[in-house]
């Protein structure tokens, strides 16, 4: 059971920022096996009102969230999550996270929505 972790990008709009199901994603970035990152996903996918497992459901990224996600990312303040078993982040991916930001920045300037989904 590897975790596969996702952002997307995608010309749609969505009444809410969490659970909804986008018809045309296009892929913009891909992770293995980064629990620190998802546990971060997780924590704004609670604060935006997520109530489901974290697991194949979708929270949108805005420029505010990834601002704060490059902050804790210099500031090495991803955290391991409780109770996932999906090892540990090797902090050897703090430059393709920063590259992710980049991307993600991109696509939001260019009118898309950006958001991340997770499975394992």
């Amino acid at each position: 059971m590897e975790l596969a972790m996702f952002a997307f990008a995608t010309d749609e709009v969505f009444d809410r920022p969490v659970d909804f199901l986008a018809k045309n994603p296009i892929n913009l970035h891909f992770w293995t096996a980064h629990p620190h990152l998802h546990g971060w996903m997780e924590s704004l996918y609670n604060r935006k009102g997520g109530a489901q497992v974290f697991k194949g459901v979708a929270v949108e990224l805005t420029t505010d969230d990834l601002l704060q996600l490059a902050e804790d990312l210099f500031r090495d303040r991803l955290r391991r999550p409780v109770g996932l078993g999906f090892g540990i982040s090797r902090h050897c991916e703090t430059e393709d996270d920063f590259g992710f930001i980049v991307k993600a920045w991109q696509a939001l300037a260019d009118g898309n929505t950006v958001y991340y989904e997770a499975s394992w």
